[in-house]
C-alpha cells in the first residue's frame, strides 16, 4: 500500500522542496511507504508519482490532502487523475481522503484551545488558506465554524488570500472588540504564519491578539492524520 501526502506548495521551488523534507520527516517514523507531493509546485508531478508507484507493483494507493480545505487539483485534478488510472490500471485502487476540516476530531481540538482561553468577550478571528477564483473553501470554511455554535462565541471566517482576505476585513470587523483570538487553519510553511502574525499586528495594532500556535507543528494533528491512516490499511485488511 502506498500513501501520497498532499500539500501546499507556495510555487517556490527551494522553500517548497524545504517544506516537503520537513513533512516526510515528520512522518517518516509513522507511517511505512509514502511519498510527498506538493500542490503549485514547478517540479512535482503527481500523476508521474502514481504511475511510479504502480509500475514498482502497488495495487492500493491512498491519497491524503494535508490541506484543511478542497483545492482546484481536489475537486478536478485528482478525481479526473484517478478516473484514468482506473480504465487504464483497473487492477490498481485509488482513492483520495477527504481534507482535514472534514475530519471532527479538528473541532475538538480548536475547541479545547479556545477554552482554555476565556473567548467570552473575544472576537475569534478562524483564517484559513484558500484561491482568489475559488469559492469552495469560502463555502467549507464557513460550514466549518458553523460547528462551533453551540459555544455560542463572536466568531468569524477570514482567508488569507481571495474574496475573504483577512487583511481587508479583519479591521472593520474586529472594531468594537478590544481582543482578538486568531485560529490559522491551514497546514502552510511557517514562512505564511510568521507573515501573518506581522500584518495582524499591523492592522490591529490597538488589540489584543492572542493568536493560536500553527497546526504546521500540531502534535495533535499529526497523531489524527497518522490514525486516519491507519485506519483507512486496517479496513483494507480484509478486503
Amino acid at each position: 500500500m502506498k500513501h501520497v501526502l498532499v500539500v501546499h506548495g507556495m510555487n517556490h521551488e527551494k522553500d517548497d522542496s524545504t517544506f516537503k523534507q520537513y513533512v516526510y520527516d515528520m512522518f517518516k517514523p509513522h507511517i511505512k511507504d509514502f511519498d510527498v507531493a506538493v500542490l503549485n509546485s514547478r517540479s512535482e508531478n503527481l500523476y508521474r508519482m502514481i504511475e511510479t508507484a504502480i509500475d514498482d507493483g502497488e495495487t492500493i494507493i491512498r491519497i491524503t490532502p494535508l490541506t484543511f480545505f478542497s483545492t482546484v487539483e481536489l475537486e478536478d485534478i485528482i478525481p479526473e487523475l484517478i478516473n484514468t488510472f482506473n480504465h487504464t490500471h483497473p487492477w490498481v485502487n485509488i482513492s483520495c481522503a477527504q481534507p482535514i476540516s472534514y475530519t471532527k476530531h479538528v473541532v475538538h481540538i480548536i475547541e479545547e484551545q479556545l477554552l482554555s482561553r476565556e473567548p467570552d468577550q473575544a472576537l475569534v478571528a478562524v483564517i484559513g488558506f484558500g484561491h482568489e477564483n475559488y469559492q469552495t473553501p469560502n463555502d467549507e470554511l464557513l460550514q466549518f465554524i458553523s460547528r462551533f455554535e453551540h459555544l455560542k462565541l463572536k466568531m468569524n471566517a477570514f482567508m488569507l488570500n481571495g474574496t475573504m482576505d483577512y487583511s481587508i476585513l479583519l479591521p472593520n470587523t474586529s472594531r468594537r472588540f478590544k481582543r482578538v483570538i486568531v485560529v490559522p487553519l491551514y497546514f502552510l510553511q511557517d514562512k505564511v504564519h510568521h507573515d501573518m502574525e506581522q500584518t495582524l499586528g499591523e492592522i490591529c495594532e490597538n488589540k489584543i491578539m492572542d493568536v493560536l500556535p500553527s497546526f504546521t507543528e500540531s502534535t495533535a494533528l499529526k497523531q489524527l492524520i497518522i490514525q486516519n491512516i491507519k485506519d483507512f490499511e486496517n479496513s483494507r485488511i480484509y478486503i
